[in-house]
């Protein structure tokens, strides 16, 4: 096409801008660019290397014939359409929107065409001098034929990519640092300018020569690529297997594991997510394919995948549209015992919104073939119910209802209920969370099996037993007790033993007529019986079916059993170095001493107090003690006594152990003073009485003077002794 008006001051804005030359990795790249008689068919191509990059607030811009003069640049002017363009994007861009082109800004499949120039479709630039209709031939982005150079600057005005032709690089190109290329020729119109062969990013402009044919070809007709990989003479593929790299997203070290249901009819998968630096954009995806057999095919490039696919031989299961999503449950018989084998890949954009499914390998979804999860799940043997239950049992033959059993827990595919035995007749299949199955009840007791099954075999059973009662079922009821006769206060268990009782029986029991204990107990234990009371118990039947409800059991009777007696001894004194045996008594199974010796007999050697408690053959029991107090004169007093009439120490006297007391008086005083008892017989004591009534328990005080004579000693001597006395009534 025609030169272009050299424009200097540009010169001067660009080079303010130059970085160090040293080798880089650039974000996007130029891959190619288009010459042809008018501006209106011209185009450019970039191919962004780095995922997610945001490139609003770039710059493109071209230079004049000469390669010395800079043009006004385009600036990538929409914040959201600009931001987020992931790895591998191929932009065409149109110099002129005015040429004629099919607008595509679906940034899902990884490819888009926008124009330098519009203002009004689908505006993404603004800046550039484009000119007017209807040639629209001002200077930016208007390619000529001698030279041109073209130029990305980022948003801070960094030099990121420079492609340029031009027999002899002009002033503009040299100060430019790397990565740039330069094709040492010119273009004729309908010629393009492109990156080949472009195996790698260090052959966009980073390796030596930059200027020149090494590393960058021109071509028309069938070499021409528009929005495709460039094709050079050296290598057809090398082009597009670089973009095919870029489009494909990373993922490091996939791990997919797979486990199924009890049921071997779910398959639950897991995996570890891929790199996806912008997840919200969905462009970066999984396919999941599934085999019997471990034999895969590998996804194509280019290729959009649906559910039911086959590749390889395997069936594509899922399409996950979303890199977070890290689990899917495939709905499938698990075979047993070989199982079923899974592949994940990870792949980035849609199909192409243009060409379809299929049009490029360099265009629409890429694949990552090389990293991807694999795994194997086996179908697992089925695990049995925790138990079998019914909801009704215990009926009648008749019963015209129905029952439920369930059989809750365990796994498997399916569960089944038998009778008769473990995988016997079949009576149907459980369902919901319990495996309950209604079935009609039955007439005769039945225990009906539960088990569940799948493709690798059957569980144990669990089982259930329901119990049919025949029509007029007999109830009745017999007691028994562990005694003979009644002591009183003695503890006497009565037992029942019921027939046909049900689970929830009634025992009433009866004394004499008189309801005394009622619940569901089959025991009952008194010690309250003298002897001579009737007792019978009452059974209520929980069961149906019976032919009589309730009955009573026959009644039961023993006659009160005589009381053991026990008495130790009447004088319970000693005098010094005396000692006496005390005897509780023949005809007793057991004796019990308070020093726990168990004969009939102990010897009394000191002071204090003595006691037994026997048991007769009918188990009832007596005790009696005494208190034995040692001598330390010739009288001896007592300091309690208990006037109740039992024949027991009912008086207040005293005890001599020798003859030759020849006076004895003895006198007794209550708190106050006052005399309430006088006597002058040795043999004659209190009663506890003043004048004739009772006198109230307290301590009393006594007094006693006595004279003694001896053979020893004929002469006599009077002694006065004083202390107090308990009566306890």
């Amino acid at each position: 096409m025609m030169g272009k008006t050299p424009r200097f001051i540009f010169i001067i804005f660009f080079l303010c801008r130059i970085i160090p030359s040293f080798p880089q990795t650039p974000a996007v790249v130029i891959s190619s660019y288009y010459n042809a008689a008018s501006p209106l068919d011209e185009w450019t191509e970039l191919v962004v290397i780095t995922d997610n990059t945001n490139m609003f607030n770039w710059k493109l811009q071209d230079n004049n014939a000469t390669q010395t003069a800079w043009q006004p640049a385009i600036i990538f002017s929409d914040p959201l359409f600009w931001d987020h363009m992931r790895a591998g994007t191929i932009i065409v861009i149109h110099h002129r929107f005015e040429g004629g082109y099919l607008e595509d800004v679906g940034k899902w499949d990884g490819y888009i065409e926008v124009a330098a120039d519009d203002r009004n479709i689908f505006p993404v630039f603004t800046g550039g001098s484009f000119g007017t209709s209807p040639g629209y031939n001002g200077p930016t982005l208007n390619i000529d034929s001698a030279g041109d150079l073209l130029v990305l600057l980022d948003a801070s005005g960094a030099f990121v990519h420079a492609l340029g032709h031009r027999a002899v690089t002009g002033s503009s190109y040299n100060p430019l640092p790397l990565p740039k290329l330069n094709y040492n020729g010119s273009l004729t119109d309908g010629e393009a300018v492109y990156v080949c062969p472009g195996a790698n990013i260090n052959e966009y402009g980073n390796l030596a020569p930059q200027e020149g044919s090494t590393w960058t070809s021109a071509g028309s007709g069938p070499n021409l690529t528009f929005g495709l990989p460039n094709i050079c003479t050296t290598s057809i593929t090398s082009n597009s297997d670089y973009w095919r790299s870029l489009r494909q997203p990373l993922w490091i070290n996939p791990t997919l594991t797979g486990s199924t249901n009890g049921g071997d009819t779910l398959v639950t998968l897991n995996w570890n997510a891929e790199v996806d630096p912008y997840p919200s954009d969905n462009n970066e995806r999984y396919i999941i394919l599934r085999n019997t057999s471990n034999v895969f095919g590998t996804p194509a490039d280019g290729q959009f995948y649906f559910v039911g696919d086959n590749i390889g031989g395997a069936i594509v299961v899922a399409n996950i549209p979303s890199s977070q999503t890290l689990t899917f449950i495939d709905t499938v018989s698990v075979p047993c015992p070989t199982g079923l084998y899974y592949e994940i890949f990870a792949y980035r954009y849609g199909f192409d919104d243009v060409f379809g499914n299929n049009y490029n390998p360099a265009r629409g979804s890429a694949y990552n073939e090389t990293s991807f999860g694999a795994t194997q799940v086996i179908g697992v043997l089925p695990v049995a119910p925790v138990t079998a239950s019914s909801d009704r049992n215990n009926f009648c033959a008749d019963d015209p209802g129905n029952i439920t059993l369930s059989a809750p827990g365990g796994s498997g595919r399916i569960l089944t209920w038998y009778e008769a035995n473990c995988g016997g007749t079949v009576t149907g299949t459980g369902n919901g969370a319990n495996n309950s199955i209604t079935i009609p009840s039955p007439t005769v007791t039945t225990t009906y099996y539960a088990r569940w099954e799948n493709n690798c075999g059957a569980s144990p059973c669990v089982s259930v037993t329901v119990t049919v009662i025949p029509d007029n079922l007999p109830v009745s009821i017999s007691i028994s007790a562990n005694i003979t006769a009644i002591c009183p206060g003695t503890i006497v268990t009565f037992i029942a033993t019921p027939l046909n009782e049900g689970a929830s029986p009634v025992y009433e029991w009866l004394v004499d007529g008189v309801s005394v204990q009622q619940g569901s107990s089959p025991v009952y234990t008194t010690n309250a019986l003298i002897g001579g009371e009737s007792i019978i118990c009452r059974l209520t039947s929980s069961l149906s079916c019976l032919l009589i409800n309730p009955v009573e059991s026959q009644p039961l009777s023993f006659p009160p059993a005589p009381a053991p007696v026990v008495k130790l001894t009447d004088k319970p004194y000693l005098c010094a170095g005396e000692t006496t045996q005390l005897d509780a008594g023949p005809g007793f199974i057991t004796y019990l001493w308070q020093d726990g010796s168990t004969g009939r007999y102990i010897t009394a050697t000191n002071e204090g107090v003595y006691r037994v408690t026997v048991t007769d053959s009918l188990g009832c029991s007596a005790s009696d003690s005494v208190l034995i107090k040692i001598c330390d004169a010739l009288v001896i007093v007592p300091d309690a006594f208990t006037p109740n009439d039992d024949g027991l120490n009912d008086e207040f006297k005293v005890v001599t152990s020798q003859e030759g007391i020849l006076i004895f008086s003895m006198y007794v005083y209550d708190r106050w003073g006052e005399m309430v008892f006088e006597s002058s017989d040795l043999h004659h004591g209190w009663n506890g009485k003043v004048n004739g009534r009772n006198a109230p328990p307290d301590t009393y005080a006594w007094k006693i003077v006595y004279q003694v004579s001896s053979l020893a000693n004929p002469s006599t001597s009077t002694t006065t002794l004083h202390g107090t006395v308990i009566l306890i009534r």
